[in-house]
């Protein structure tokens, strides 16, 4: 069992340390503009949208496929629509017809808080795609990626000594919480290794990031307009600082 298997265990396992080392330097993340999903019991009170014609041939074209062992499926159902007979394209045209007429029905019947929940939704959804693509579109970028703090440096350090390839989560769940606590019990003295080790990899960061935000602005890539302006200042101040010391 690979190391990258328990990375959604550190953050549980980091709450059980009384101690809670934050990094000085910049974190921008885009996780921290997500927006509240809705619940369970909200989305199963709300009517979905209607599909059209041309993702009802889509969706029945793709279903029963693997999209790992086909990965071009999506691909040739897109170009088979171009090509679909009359005939066929009417007859899907008429079954999201009577979808739609279904969903004005329901629709009547609704009040004004629920089909603005409703429209609300489908707002929030298109900025967490939005999201989602510009994390994406940073990433293809050559964006560096945050330094662990000393913390998750002692972790790894732990999980590669221990070696639990092969082994349940729920021992893996065991030795990370025993780690946990190694952590707790350790003075400034034990952990200033972590800590430099930490410091280091924060300050090459910052070179990193500041020299990653010149070559996009100097390629005038349409990603350097998209970030916002606080951090591009963020990271002009401690690059700033940086070059002082």
């Amino acid at each position: 069992m690979s190391l990258n298997s328990f990375a959604h265990l550190f953050k549980n396992v980091s709450s059980m340390s009384s101690v809670k080392y934050q990094p000085t330097g910049i974190n921008w993340n885009l996780r921290s503009l997500s927006i509240t999903l809705p619940t369970q019991y909200e989305k199963s009170m709300r009517i979905k949208r209607p599909l059209t014609a041309y993702n009802l041939y889509i969706q029945s074209k793709l279903s029963g496929i693997n999209r790992r062992e086909s990965p071009s499926g999506f691909s040739d159902a897109v170009e088979s629509w171009k090509t679909l007979p009359d005939h066929l394209r009417e007859y899907y045209e008429s079954q999201s017809k009577f979808l739609k007429d279904e969903y004005s029905l329901k629709q009547s019947t609704r009040s004004q808080e629920e089909i603005e929940a409703d429209r609300q939704e489908f707002l929030d959804k298109q900025k967490r795609r939005k999201r989602l693509k510009v994390k994406i579109d940073l990433k293809k970028s050559g964006k560096p990626t945050h330094p662990p703090n000393p913390y998750v440096l002692f972790v790894k350090e732990s999980m590669l000594r221990a070696d639990l390839k092969g082994e349940s989560l729920q021992r893996a769940h065991e030795h990370l919480s025993k780690t946990a606590d190694l952590w707790r019990d350790m003075n400034e003295q034990q952990r200033s290794s972590y800590i430099a080790q930490s410091e280091e990899l924060r300050l090459n960061y910052r070179r990193e990031l500041w020299e990653w935000l010149n070559r996009i602005e100097s390629e005038d890539s349409p990603l350097y307009k998209k970030l916002p302006v606080q951090f591009k200042q963020r990271v002009k101040k401690n690059y700033k600082q940086l070059a002082r010391l």
